[in-house]
């Protein structure tokens, strides 16, 4: 894992854990892992909208991937099992216009799709803090 990636997702936890254990810290940590990962992978739909599951969709999820430190890593993330039922799953259905249950796995892959069309990434050389407040300013609005 790049230096950036693992950097960004250290500092986040700890910043998450900083108040100590409990159910706050718990929310705290699980917007970090959706930052983090809509920061990592979020940009799969638009790449989905072209393209099928296969090799040409994983070298551009991965050429697309706008930071260059972090695509050696996903090109990794991409030859996984799980990450690849994880995407087929994702592109292969269509969305249930419901509102899914809070936390459940449709709930929380919509969250990563939102964190990212609101451009929040972790790997940016922005402060710290001001990402934390995208963070919190797009997860507290409602559909």
């Amino acid at each position: 894992m790049p230096k950036k990636a693992s950097m960004a997702l250290i500092t986040g936890l700890r910043s998450a854990l900083a108040g100590g254990p409990g159910p706050a810290a718990d929310l705290r940590v699980e917007n970090i892992m959706l930052v983090w990962y809509a920061s990592l992978f979020g940009h799969y739909k638009t790449v989905a909208a072209h393209l099928e599951w296969g090799s040409e969709f994983k070298q551009r999820l991965v050429d697309t991937q706008p930071d260059k430190s972090i695509r050696p890593y996903l090109s990794y993330l991409c030859e996984t099992v799980m990450f690849h039922e994880w995407i087929v799953k994702r592109c292969s259905k269509t969305p249930d216009p419901s509102d899914p249950m809070p936390g459940s796995e449709e709930f929380l892959n919509r969250r990563i799709d939102k964190l990212y069309s609101a451009g929040v990434n972790c790997f940016a050389t922005r402060p710290l803090a001001k990402m934390f407040t995208k963070v919190t300013n797009v997860l507290r609005v409602k559909k």
